[in-house]
Order: C-alpha cells, then structure tokens, then sequence
C-alpha cells in the first residue's frame, strides 16, 4: 500500500474481479463472493477487454480449459457487464483486432489514464466498501 500511495504504477492482470466473477457464475451470491476482497484497493481504471463468446470459440484451443466452455463464458461476461460494471473507472476495449491494433488501444488508454492520476498521495479508494 505504500508504493500505491507514493505513485507507484501498477499494472495487473485480472485482480479482484475475474475471482468474483468466475465464482458467482457457478451460482454463489455475487456479495459473498465479494467479501474476500472487499477493502483491497480500487484501480484507477480497469480496462476491460470486450469479445464476444462467439468470436472467443472461433480462436485456438478455446475450450481447453476448464472455465472455456460456452456456457460459464457468457455467464461470466454478464456478470461483468451487468454486476461489476463502474461507469467512473471501467473502459471498454474492443478484443477482436489484430495484436498490433489492440497494444496500441491498450497502451493508448493506460497512458492516458496514467496521466489523469492526480499527483497528490493520497489512498486509494477501497472496492465494495
């Protein structure tokens, strides 16, 4: 938490929100799946990366894994949608580009969200609190 609060950038993958999410699509209460989490510090931005399950099948060894069926995928992508969506910090991004087109949507919208954080350190806002 102290490098949050100094200015540390920090960039992930997934975080709190692919847990929830892929726990409450086997039929869990969406704020018991919360809970676990509840307190940890809110992104600045979550870019969430939009395809449809359709064109998610079409790409190579989909279905592989265990969460890679059909079903748990739109499920999953609702939920997002629909339970875990925040106006204020997600973003969308559209998923069916090339690489070259998505690095750079990618890398366009972390740059910019980079530069919108205020310089002040200050803590992070919590999720679900």
């Amino acid at each position: 938490m102290k490098h949050l609060e100094e200015g540390t950038t920090v960039i992930c993958d997934r975080y709190a929100y692919s847990g929830v999410a892929f726990t409450a699509s086997k039929g869990l209460d969406l704020e018991w799946c919360k809970a676990p989490d509840r307190g940890l510090p809110r992104p600045d931005a979550v870019l969430y990366l939009d395809l449809a399950v359709e064109d998610a099948m079409k790409r190579g060894e989909f279905g592989n894994e265990i969460y890679e069926k059909e079903d748990i995928q739109r499920t999953v992508k609702s939920i997002y949608e629909k339970e875990l969506w925040e106006d204020s910090y997600w973003h969308r991004i559209p998923a069916n580009t090339t690489q070259d087109q998505l690095h750079k949507s990618l890398s366009d919208m972390a740059m910019k969200v980079i530069a919108a954080i205020p310089g002040d350190s200050k803590a992070p806002e919590t999720l679900w609190t």
